[in-house]
């Protein structure tokens, strides 16, 4: 008689959910761990409403983090959407603060929708997590710069206006 050895651990669990991932799908329970980082990605309807709210965005997060419990480790704004590093005390808790902070960005963001449902990512610690960390940093970065860029047009837009 052959022993079988049971599967205590889900090898082919699927640790992502949302964004594209769900178009012409199921619907399925969105995996979340209170253990473990979160990579959360918001895609914006429309380019730049995000980069040029950038103060907004971050204060609004940090607010309703600190309110239901999340613990927030980066945060980089792109022109179309945003990435967010975080652990969850609670599938709960995770729901309100989503809800809350989403909800509260397209009413201060004049002609602001969300383009995807958010697209979570369960990173485990460690090198994975430096990765993502490095990625969310880099994001920031580019954001940054891709602002910059964007004023300086708008500068020059503006003063070919002028002088016609």
């Amino acid at each position: 008689m052959k022993k079988r050895q049971l599967h205590l651990f889900r090898d082919n669990f699927d640790l992502t959910h949302g964004g594209s991932n769900l178009k012409s799908k199921r619907k399925i329970a969105r995996p979340l761990s209170s253990k473990r980082p979160i990579h959360l990605v918001l895609k914006a309807s429309q380019p730049f409403q995000l980069l040029r709210n950038i103060p907004l965005i971050e204060q609004v997060f940090k607010k309703y983090s600190q309110k239901f419990g999340i613990t927030l480790h980066e945060t980089a704004v792109q022109a179309d959407h945003l990435h967010l590093s975080f652990t969850i005390p609670s599938r709960n808790l995770y729901r309100r603060w989503i809800r809350a902070a989403t909800s509260v960005l397209v009413s201060r963001i004049a002609g602001m929708r969300w383009a995807l449902s958010p697209f979570t990512r369960i990173a485990c610690w460690g090198r994975d997590f430096n990765r993502l960390r490095q990625y969310i940093r880099q994001n920031k970065k580019e954001g940054l710069l891709l602002l910059q860029a964007h004023e300086q047009v708008d500068k020059y837009r503006g003063r070919l206006l002028a002088q016609q």
